[in-house]
């Protein structure tokens, strides 16, 4: 969206920082902060990062995700409770 200020939270630090820089060689506004969707405190800090950035949050793009890897049947509990985590948990925290 033209002339939107950008938060890109992710894990991944050089993926992220090339997306902001992206975004400002074309004269946008864009920070960067660090986030694992996961956690509770870390999606609370991505928000107040934001807010002291920008001044508000307007809307959210949650896109983080995570694939089992395999055969559903043949998943390890601990991968599909990473994948239940980014996926379902990490958008309700995102939103709270």
């Amino acid at each position: 969206m033209k002339g939107a200020k950008v938060t890109v939270a992710a894990r991944r630090v050089d993926e992220s920082e090339g997306v902001v820089e992206e975004i400002k060689s074309a004269g946008g506004e864009a920070i960067f902060v660090q986030t694992d969707v996961t956690e509770e405190a870390a999606c609370e800090e991505m928000v107040a990062k934001t807010l002291e950035a920008f001044g508000r949050l307007d809307c959210a793009f949650n896109n983080a995700g995570r694939g089992g890897g395999g055969n559903t049947a043949n998943l390890d509990l601990d991968v599909w409770n990473q994948v239940v985590a980014v996926n379902m948990t990490g958008v309700v925290l995102s939103m709270k």
